[in-house]
């Protein structure tokens, strides 16, 4: 069980630099396009409203490329409270198991003591009346 937390804890600690790792590349991409971006408008300057265009092509862009990566982080986090639910109610049910085994041992051992109650007043009762 511990093995598997750990194993677990070290898949999560993969999957986040692996997260981290991404953005970071998308931020490297985003940067790139504006470094063109500037290059171009700098070689270009009578050329304004091509500028302003692609300025706002590259904010839609940037929006867009923002968008996609806020969405798959929420579908990572939905999938591992997922992930955390399953094992919540597999540990439930787990639980939930035991605590049946032990109300079986404790009816079991109630009875037992009942039963052995029982056996020694009887047994004290019929040597009473077998001593008079």
């Amino acid at each position: 069980m511990a093995a598997d937390e750990g194993s677990q804890d070290t898949l999560r600690l993969q999957f986040k630099a692996m997260q981290e790792l991404q953005h970071r590349r998308l931020q490297q991409q985003m940067e790139k396009k504006r470094e063109k971006e500037q290059e171009s408008r700098d070689d270009d300057q009578k050329e304004s409203m091509e500028i302003s265009d692609g300025l706002n092509l590259l904010h839609t862009e940037e929006q867009n490329l923002k968008n996609i990566f806020e969405q798959r982080v929420l579908e990572d986090e939905i999938q591992q409270l997922r992930e955390e639910l399953r094992e919540t109610v597999d540990e439930n049910g787990r639980l939930y198991k035991l605590l049946k085994e032990r109300d079986f041992e404790i009816k079991h051992l109630k009875k037992k003591i009942e039963e052995d109650r029982l056996a020694f007043t009887g047994s004290s009762t019929t040597v009473a009346t077998v001593l008079p």
